[in-house]
């Protein structure tokens, strides 16, 4: 099923258009303008008095397609897609910071470097998928919710551009500036957070813990 499709899933919705403009066109079934309809009962129902055959149908007024009415299922399906499609693209880069982060600190905390084992990243692969991939599906939702809510964000400032409001703009760009500040630290913290947990194999918390505590015993030197 291609996009289209999966966006028009639900009931089409026909509302009565023109009956109020036109002055021939009758309903027996009690139509009123913008009703819900059915199309072969406004055809049956609704004629043209001023033409002369009685079956006549009418030219000035019709049942059109208004709208597609989606169940609320539908709708819970789709906002779990777009949290999916951002968590799924945050997972794949935390995943390959883990990788990166576990093939380094085997290079670094090997002394001998002729000891060093081969395809050092395709084990540090497999350790990753066997060890690590509760942490990076931890890490990667905690910055997915925040790209969320930065898309929200977005999504609002475009739709009240039409909307010449001083205050507005001033707030949206206080929270879009917050939240864009709050996801570049969470990205810098997790990283770190991955490298401690590849150093030393803890989950994420204590891992991003440690990291945290680390940058502030140093935040001189990481400043310079």
């Amino acid at each position: 099923m291609d996009i289209a499709g999966c966006a028009s899933i639900g009931v089409p919705v026909y509302k009565v258009n023109g009956l109020n403009s036109s002055l021939t066109c009758v309903c027996t079934n009690g139509y009123m303008e913008g009703d819900i309809c059915d199309p072969v009962a406004f055809n049956e129902n609704c004629r043209d008095t001023s033409r002369i055959y009685d079956q006549e149908r009418c030219l000035d007024a019709a049942c059109h397609f208004q709208e597609v009415d989606t169940p609320g299922i539908v709708r819970f399906f789709h906002a779990l897609n777009v949290i999916g499609f951002f968590w799924c693209i945050c997972f794949v880069s935390a995943f390959s910071e883990m990788v990166l982060a576990f093939t380094f600190a085997t290079w670094y905390w090997t002394r001998q470097k002729s000891r060093l084992p081969f395809f050092v990243l395709t084990r540090g692969v497999t350790h990753t998928v066997y060890y690590h991939l509760g942490t990076l599906a931890f890490g990667s939702l905690i910055i997915a919710i925040c790209k969320i809510i930065r898309a929200i964000l977005e999504y609002v400032d475009h739709k009240l551009k039409r909307y010449d409001n001083g205050f507005t703009r001033a707030v949206l760009c206080c929270c879009r500036c917050f939240f864009w500040c709050l996801e570049s630290f969470l990205k810098f913290l997790n990283r770190n957070a991955y490298i401690m947990c590849a150093i030393y194999g803890k989950n994420f918390c204590s891992s991003a813990k440690d990291a945290f505590s680390l940058l502030t015993r140093n935040v001189l030197r990481w400043k310079t």
